[in-house]
């Protein structure tokens, strides 16, 4: 499953594709409340796994004021 056509239903924690489902229905609760994880991937910032220590630290914490 792609992350980019993945849902999450609100309802019953269910992650489908919205072709799965054929429909505009969490298949498994048939909820109309569901959005799309993408959404949610794209607040969190990447960090580079070669920065180090407090350079690391710093985009941490600006991070969490956010």
């Amino acid at each position: 499953m792609k992350l980019q056509k993945a849902y999450l239903c609100i309802d019953c924690d269910e992650i489908f594709t919205l072709s799965q489902s054929n429909s505009s229905h969490c298949p498994s609760c048939q909820s109309l409340s569901f959005r799309p994880i993408q959404r949610w991937m794209d607040y969190v910032p990447t960090v580079d796994t070669e920065t180090k220590g407090t350079e690391r630290d710093e985009l941490i914490n600006g991070m969490e004021d956010k």
